[in-house]
């Protein structure tokens, strides 16, 4: 069994969890992955390859390599998943155009000290750009399930609506070309975004990743909307560091 020590965790400028959202099932989401600081679950990210994660920068900052691991195949943060395994941090790779005061390009890569083995639970996702002619996205973490509340012991999912307007947060803090804006999905009472702790976390259309939760002021209720980075904007940082994403038709499960 394993045990998570809840502590508190303030975004400055931002409040991330999948508030009013559903448990995810179990293996769902393969590619999802929680960043742990000291054991303690910290944000989201998701496989990029079997030795680099994608997440937010501002997961990041102010943290050593030797503090921060990745969990694959996590769906509980209390008890033991199948396949899930926990792996060091080797390098941190922050984006060179990462502002920290306006949370501005907020994208970081992790590479691994081991590599990830793919199985049932676990796998890599491609990204791609946001696709316009959807009116939604989904978005998924262990976020808490209230403002200022602990992480969700359960990965837990939730329906953004697209597009959504962030012109309140200024033209230094959303920046159209290189974010993504998605809103709460309200249906009746069932107002769903994120909330802390699902910083990190990716935003998926269909089979592909094409943001990663990076800031928002509260979770449901009135707050404005969430911004995403988007993941299209930034492909020629990602490929010259990480290299191009495995090709599932040449994968063989006993190689990795």
């Amino acid at each position: 069994m394993k045990f998570v020590i809840v502590i508190a965790f303030i975004f400055i400028g931002s409040a991330l969890a999948i508030y009013q959202g559903d448990d995810a099932l179990l293996g769902e989401f393969p590619y999802t992955v929680s960043l742990t600081h000291f054991d303690e679950h910290i944000c989201g990210g998701f496989v990029y390859s079997n030795y680099f994660v994608l997440t937010a920068a501002s997961c990041l900052i102010g943290r050593s390599e030797w503090d921060v691991a990745v969990v694959v195949a996590q769906y509980s943060l209390i008890l033991q998943d199948p396949e899930e395994n926990r792996i060091q941090a080797r390098t941190f790779y922050i984006n060179p155009e990462y502002n920290e005061t306006y949370r501005t390009n907020d994208l970081a890569l992790i590479k691994l000290n081991q590599p990830i083995t793919y199985g049932l639970y676990v796998n890599f996702s491609y990204y791609d750009e946001v696709n316009d002619t959807y009116t939604s996205a989904e978005v998924m973490g262990w976020g808490a399930i209230m403002d200022g509340g602990p992480p969700s012991t359960k990965l837990r999912k939730a329906i953004v609506s697209l597009p959504a307007d962030c012109q309140s947060y200024g033209i230094e803090e959303f920046v159209l070309n290189t974010m993504i804006c998605a809103g709460i999905h309200d249906l009746g009472q069932d107002r769903s975004s994120p909330c802390e702790f699902d910083q990190g976390s990716p935003l998926v259309q269909g089979d592909y990743v094409v943001g990663i939760a990076s800031k928002n002021r509260g979770c449901g209720g009135n707050f404005a909307p969430t911004i995403y980075t988007r993941l299209a904007a930034f492909y020629p940082w990602i490929s010259n560091v990480a290299g191009k994403q495995p090709i599932p038709s040449l994968m063989d499960m006993g190689d990795y």
